[in-house]
């Protein structure tokens, strides 16, 4: 039998403004990959709201981008 192991995680809400909140989502994010590397994680699965899509498209995608480098 093959075991897979399965990180999922939601609602984080990144985002480029420089508030303690966006740091964090952005340290959390680096945490679930950092664990998936180290941890024989197989698939990491992001639920939704990766951001907030408050702002213009073009910054929300460069936040989806810098939030799943992270990842």
């Amino acid at each position: 039998m093959m075991l897979i192991q399965i990180a999922y995680m939601a609602d984080t809400h990144f985002d480029s403004y420089e508030t303690p909140s966006s740091a964090r989502a952005l340290r959390h994010l680096k945490l679930v990959s950092y664990f998936a590397n180290h941890y024989s994680v197989d698939l990491v699965i992001h639920g939704g709201d990766l951001n907030d899509g408050a702002k213009p498209k073009d910054i929300s995608i460069a936040d989806i981008k810098r939030a799943m480098n992270a990842i």
